[in-house]
């Protein structure tokens, strides 16, 4: 048995005896930790094992692993982390590209990669030869893209009469050979923005975009964290009703005024020189995001699914405190356990048992690597 299935079961056994609370089951649930498996590039001294944020990082199905900073090449290594090529070259032609936002790969080994300078879809084969080319279509309220399954997918959350209100957001995916487009059913999400064609309008503080709290599992299903609760939602691709699979009344950090006034402090000066008209603009934009801040902190930041269905729910980052917590959950929802990772820590893909994360180290250089994942007890004991 898998560690994180009898730290579940101990979990569900210690709630046998009646009705548990919410917030008790997530103080209760056990403190995992992180075995290093294996890394990508070790030593990093070469070229193509230096990056400045690695901002991109996938798996291909038979471990091959592609890592992008935004404005930088598409490196691919193999399984034992080693350098295989570098994927396209940077430019506007064939086989190019300027600024990567999204990366991943499908199920047969091919890249599929999102160059937003010229909102163009390319795919590249296993050999890292093009073999496909797209177009995104112009989509209102676009708000961030990423990569399923092979395709390329826009979240869009349109504006309101006023911010708060109920729209639909939806999810568009790409086909990176024909270009043709289709939708996923939407679900219900509250407005960041109004439609009123405000220019660069401010979303209101501490707000986390839908992007981040959107995931598709690998059976295709789309799932949805909510951001005042600890609640993750799940809806399949022919529609149908919703399937909440965690539920937890999880009590927030409130949000303070000096939260607020340290956020906007942050935003650094009202428009640019000398420009009135952008300062009074961008003035009444912050007393906005002011007036429509969130009450609480919220609980989910980023959702990621891994390859096995496990769902991992980051937390906010306390003030003054460089480290999160991820909420680990399996695929039908059951607590698994927690990780306390730094701030910084990105979750790429892979399975709970060997998963691919970014962190950042001392000098706040990224370091790209496999990990385990076992209890807190099971370390200290050195299994």
């Amino acid at each position: 048995m898998r560690p994180y299935g009898l730290l579940l079961l101990m979990l569900i056994a210690s709630g046998c005896g009646g009705a548990r609370d919410d917030q008790a089951i997530h103080e209760e649930m056990p403190r995992l930790s992180l075995t290093p498996l294996a890394q990508i590039c070790v030593g990093g001294d070469e070229v193509p094992c230096q990056f400045v944020n690695a901002a991109l990082a996938t798996v291909a199905p038979d471990g091959r692993v592609a890592v992008a900073d935004i404005f930088g090449e598409l490196r691919e290594f193999g399984r034992d982390g080693q350098f295989v090529r570098t994927v396209g070259a940077r430019g506007g032609g064939p086989g190019e590209y300027r600024r990567l936002v999204a990366a991943g790969y499908d199920g047969l080994g091919r890249l599929t990669v999102l160059d937003q300078s010229a909102m163009r879809v390319q795919r590249f084969d296993g050999t890292g030869t093009v073999d496909g080319t797209a177009t995104a279509p112009f989509i209102p309220g676009l708000i961030g893209v990423s990569v399923v399954h092979g395709k390329v997918a826009l979240f869009s959350l349109p504006g309101a009469s006023a911010i708060g209100d109920t729209v639909e957001a939806h999810l568009v995916l790409v086909d990176p050979a024909s270009g043709d487009t289709s939708s996923l059913p939407g679900l219900p999400e509250p407005a960041i923005a109004t439609g009123d064609g405000s220019m660069f309008p401010i979303p209101p503080l501490f707000t986390v975009m839908p992007i981040e709290r959107w995931a598709v599992s690998p059976d295709g299903a789309f799932h949805l964290a909510d951001r005042e609760r600890l609640r993750i939602v799940r809806r399949d691709r022919a529609g149908g009703t919703p399937v909440v699979l965690v539920d937890l009344a999880v009590a927030p950090r409130p949000v303070t005024d000096q939260d607020i006034e340290a956020a906007l402090a942050r935003r650094g000066p009202i428009g640019p020189p000398g420009n009135t008209v952008v300062a009074a603009q961008l003035r009444r934009q912050l007393d906005a995001a002011r007036e429509n801040a969130p009450r609480v902190h919220p609980l989910v930041t980023r959702l990621v699914i891994l390859d096995d269905g496990t769902l991992l729910a980051r937390g906010s980052a306390p003030p003054g405190i460089d480290s999160v917590r991820w909420n680990v959950f399996s695929a039908e929802g059951d607590p698994v356990g927690y990780l306390l990772l730094s701030a910084g820590t990105s979750i790429a893909a892979g399975r709970l048992e060997r998963m691919l994360l970014t962190i950042p180290d001392a000098d706040d250089v990224p370091r790209i690597g496999w990990y385990g994942v076992r209890s807190e007890a099971e370390a200290g004991a050195g299994r």
